[in-house]
């Protein structure tokens, strides 16, 4: 099989994977600018972590002659507000994240979404909100425990004066998106909802839209629940024996996961409690491990383990490569000769194996000629005969290299995923690059072309000019059996560069620069084998 219809499957392969997110890419939407955070009115700070809470009202009261008002935390990591109707938690901004995750009116108690709370105290790390009615008390404490990291504690108490049998309910990560932020976002397929059951991770992709399929009823254990974006986490864990939980479709852009509490027996005048944790930050396993309660599984690249494996392996790999050098750029480009080290074998067993393929099959080409006259006009008996050439020649097309390049495309895969989503390259420079997480922008254009914008990202070219060479050295010994084969060949030579270059062109310039090290890796391969022929 020649190396060119080689490339064409593999990357094939990588382009139906991941299409949809990168390979359209107009003029993206300029992203909505992140909810303007309401006016302060009390201020504190904790200068060890930068903490502070404030007061502020919502515009639109849910309720007449009751002010909706909110409380602010804010901490290094987090900035998160409360609200008094259903003592619950509003929305969730992550430093560093471009935009407010799309979670809205969380940990609230199914019945009392609406109630009035009534902020009994607060102070810079901590808050209660308190509800009563005939039947039940209510009080959340909310409570600052590290920049990462806030403890809920739900204190539900039986007023009545007889003894009620009750689950609760509670509804922790609320998806609230609407179609127009994300629809024009390549990065909104990484939206994901997570959630751990049973000490098994179901996971909810492209976490923006949703249909009745993502409707879902399950009992058992729920560890926590989970949503990430490209580089963000946020997660509730609830430490309390779970009944089970519900995903539930309440609109387009719309889901809710609500837990289920056991049942039990509440006597006149019992309390019951329940605990959550809840954290938030970067995607970066090396904070989400000190906790100590699985919160690393959020971070994936793929659902299939074949991919899954080598990705882990990079990811983890980077940051010991960063200890040395203290520079990302330098990382990326140690790790790409590194990657490249360790499937070099392989690489160079599959050339051998093509060269060897090629060697064959142009010893028959005589042969093939010969039966492509005798049968062209029965295509059936053609392939017979030719496949009976191939067996007398001792020629497998689809084998030796082919198999070879193949098994490599996992690194390949794994390697694209990392470097467009880890989060380890933010606001990281790298010679003429301000940002590795962005596009590298050599400079910008006072106008915009077609396709490309106004900005000119070298990196990709580079990348696109480096596999031009690779093709055409090793296009020098490709046999072909006809024009048509030829064609494609030629084709194949200048547009899969062209390809390659544009699915780059306006991704995180980390991938581009990781690809720059391991083509040219691979075109001085090809280069000194086909001198050495």
């Amino acid at each position: 099989m020649d190396r060119n219809f080689i490339l064409a499957i593999a990357l094939s392969m990588l382009v139906l994977t991941v299409y949809q997110s990168i390979f359209v890419l107009p003029k993206q939407a300029q992203m909505l600018k992140n909810t303007q955070l309401l006016q302060n009115k009390e201020h504190k700070e904790i200068s060890s972590q930068e903490i502070s809470l404030s007061p502020a009202i919502i515009e639109k009261p849910t309720k007449p002659n009751i002010k909706a008002e909110i409380t602010e935390f804010n901490t290094t990591h987090l900035s998160i507000k409360l609200s008094n109707m259903g003592g619950l938690l509003h929305n969730v901004h992550i430093t560093g994240d471009e935009k407010t995750l799309p979670l809205l009116d969380m940990l609230t108690l199914k019945g009392f979404e609406q109630a009035p709370f009534v902020l009994t105290s607060h102070d810079a790390k901590s808050a209660v909100y308190t509800y009563s009615d005939s039947e039940w008390r209510i009080v959340k404490h909310f409570d600052i425990a590290d920049v990462h990291n806030i403890k809920l504690r739900i204190e539900i108490s039986n007023v009545k004066d007889v003894s009620i049998l009750k689950s609760f309910e509670f509804k922790t990560i609320a998806i609230n998106a609407s179609d127009s932020d994300f629809k024009n976002d390549r990065n909104a397929m990484l939206n994901e909802i997570s959630i751990l059951e049973n000490n098994k991770i179901f996971r909810i992709g492209n976490a923006y839209k949703f249909t009745n399929k993502n409707n879902r009823l399950t009992t058992g254990s729920v560890g926590w629940v989970g949503f990430r974006d490209r580089y963000y986490a946020f997660i509730i864990k609830p430490i309390f024996e779970t009944k089970g939980y519900e995903n539930e479709v309440v609109g387009d852009n719309q889901l809710n996961v609500n837990i289920k509490t056991k049942e039990q027996q509440l006597q006149p005048g019992q309390t019951v409690t329940y605990d959550f944790d809840i954290v938030g930050g970067p995607q970066d396993t090396r904070w989400l491990n000190k906790y100590g309660q699985k919160y690393e599984k959020i971070v994936s690249f793929s659902n299939w383990w074949i991919f899954e494996i080598p990705a882990k392996a990079i990811y983890y790999l980077l940051p010991l490569v960063h200890a040395l050098l203290n520079n990302w750029g330098l990382s990326i480009i140690v790790v790409g000769a590194l990657i490249y080290g360790v499937t070099y074998p392989l690489t160079v067993k599959g050339m051998l194996s093509m060269r060897e393929t090629q060697a064959k099959m142009q010893k028959l080409q005589p042969k093939i000629k010969a039966v492509q006259e005798r049968y062209k006009g029965d295509q059936k008996k053609m392939h017979t005969e030719m496949a009976e050439l191939y067996k007398q020649g001792g020629v497998n097309p689809l084998g030796g290299g082919c198999l070879l390049l193949l098994l490599q495309m996992p690194v390949f895969y794994a390697a694209y995923q990392v470097f467009w989503r880890s989060c380890y390259f933010q606001g990281q420079g790298f010679l003429w690059i301000k940002d590795l997480s962005q596009p590298d922008r050599l400079f910008i254009l006072p106008f915009s072309l077609p396709f490309l914008g106004n900005e000119v990202n070298i990196l990709p070219v580079m990348v696109g000019i480096l596999m031009f060479f690779q093709q055409k050295i090793s296009s020098k010994n490709m046999v072909t059996t006809d024009e048509t084969q030829a064609m494609q060949q030629k084709m194949m030579k200048f547009m899969m560069p062209i390809f390659i270059a544009g699915i780059f062109y306006n991704i995180a310039s980390a991938l581009p620069l990781y690809f720059t090290v391991s083509y040219s890796l691979s075109t001085w391969t090809q280069w000194k084998m086909a001198k050495a022929k």
